[in-house]
């Protein structure tokens, strides 16, 4: 379980502090940084009231510009109608609208003032810490529209909240993802009727970008982030994403707050003609959603989902294989939250993942990037299954060069001999050194003409003289 970063108040209170003591608690809690699991965090919150911030400042003052990161995300419930709420929601409904949607709960706990829950707090762990501000906004501003029953000024980034009497749920190290929330929060808005509507208000008030009017984010390769900001279409992501290798992306509306890909076509990368059953016996993975062998994690349906949606066909199998599951094992998940992500898909599909950022079998076997270059090569595609290189010096290397061609000339079984060399090494005037020892005659066959000259030239050069080479083939033909 990693260590999370906050600033916790190193007084612990039985009951909610006094109104003078809360400018002192403000003026010191910036200062103490506390770093501990979160179970711990839990207990020191929600049952021994310690006051807290969620968020990790530098140590000059409470304020959101002074903000480094934040990683605990929360949610106050004071279901107090005095103060001009239109909504109340119950802690049992809050909880299960919370699982109900995908987004498990680190911690709840019952506030001070509560009396028989009525009042409480809810803490999810994001994956990361969140250090870009607009990030955190989007973020926040949809667990808000989750959750519109909460109270609004807990989205202030330097929020100061109270401690609590008890813990009201077990505290769990689940995260939750900017995936996660924006597949929740397309479902909570499917429901009542009016889903386009309420995804473009959101979308107009946080500067998100739609695509086939469903929220235009996605996940990709920390590689691929270059060739994204390059393309011009403004983004925004967790700046310390760069230590991960996927990293999630909201796309924003243009400079001139337009929508750029509102309605656009998705078959760019539709693959078609793809046996998903023979797929499933090369992914050890994928084979076990089909057999339903175990129950799998939500991450890992997840991964599953942003490979196969690729794929003609595949969302519909993926959607027979939940409903398949749904028979058998009713509570093994929810079937209209993973209805809810595959319609998301459809509308605007999340790049493939990385086998490595889901699956627990990515250690033990040969696998490229994701299930689809793993299992559907592409002609003309190279994928590097195993990147371990042992490097020598340049005479080392031209000495193995020598000898493999020596070997290679040498042997008499009439085989095709491939010999790997880098650029720069010495390949041509190798051809050279061999053409003198031996009586054999030779063809070389370069990929140029220039460099079918440059050869024979050298060759002329070098003293052999006993060589032609086949003439231009006109450009007309």
């Amino acid at each position: 379980m990693l260590p999370i970063k906050i600033s916790l108040d190193t007084i612990a209170y039985s009951c909610k502090p006094k109104t003078e003591e809360v400018p002192e608690i403000s003026q010191r809690i910036y200062k103490l940084t506390k770093c501990e699991d979160i179970t711990t965090l839990a207990d020191l919150i929600g049952n021994k009231g310690h006051s807290f911030t969620p968020a990790v400042f530098d140590g000059v003052a409470r304020k959101a510009e002074n903000v480094t990161e934040i990683q605990l995300l929360c949610l106050d419930f004071d279901n107090d109608i005095s103060k001009g709420k239109k909504m109340t929601i119950s802690f049992e409904e809050a909880t299960e609208r919370s699982y109900k949607l995908g987004l498990p709960i680190a911690f709840a706990y019952e506030t001070f003032s509560s009396m028989n829950r009525s009042k409480f707090r809810i803490v999810y762990t994001y994956c990361e810490p969140i250090e870009d501000h607009e990030f955190y906004s989007v973020i926040i501003n949809a667990l808000h529209s989750i959750f519109p029953e909460s109270d609004s000024s807990a989205k202030d980034i330097s929020r100061l909240f109270f401690g609590g009497k008890r813990l009201l749920t077990e505290v769990s190290d689940k995260t939750i993802s900017g995936s996660m929330i924006f597949s929740a929060l397309n479902q909570h808005f499917s429901k009542p009727r009016r889903m386009t509507d309420k995804i473009e208000n959101f979308a107009l008030k946080n500067g998100v970008d739609l695509k086939n009017y469903i929220f235009h984010t996605d996940e990709i390769d920390i590689k691929e982030l270059e060739n994204v900001k390059n393309l011009g279409t403004p983004i925004i992501y967790n700046r310390l994403a760069q230590n991960f290798d996927q990293i999630f992306v909201i796309y924003k509306r243009d400079e001139n707050n337009s929508y750029i890909n509102k309605r656009v076509q998705n078959s760019d990368f539709m693959i078609e003609h793809a046996d998903i059953d023979e797929i499933c016996k090369k992914c050890k993975l994928l084979n076990e959603f089909k057999l339903f062998s175990r129950e799998l994690s939500y991450i890992e349906k997840w991964g599953i989902l942003t490979n196969i949606i690729h794929i003609k066909g595949g969302g519909k199998w993926f959607k027979n294989k939940m409903k398949h599951i749904e028979e058998i094992a009713p509570l093994a998940h929810d079937f209209e939250k993973w209805n809810s992500n595959l319609f998301q898909m459809k509308k605007s599909p999340y790049s493939p993942q990385r086998c490595c950022n889901y699956c627990q079998y990515c250690t033990e076997c040969n696998h490229s990037k994701n299930i689809l270059t793993t299992t559907i090569p592409s002609m003309h595609e190279i994928n590097i299954i195993e990147n371990k290189r042992n490097y020598v010096g340049i005479d080392t290397a031209r000495d193995q060069l020598h000898e493999a061609m020596i070997n290679a000339l040498s042997d008499r079984d009439n085989s095709i001999h491939i010999i790997q060399a880098p650029t720069g090494l010495g390949k041509t005037q190798e051809y050279i050194n061999c053409m003198k020892l031996s009586a054999k005659p030779f063809i070389i066959a370069v990929p140029t003409n220039k460099l079918k000259l440059e050869v024979f030239s050298r060759c002329i050069n070098a003293g052999i003289t006993d060589i032609v080479f086949t003439p231009e083939i006109p450009s007309e033909i």
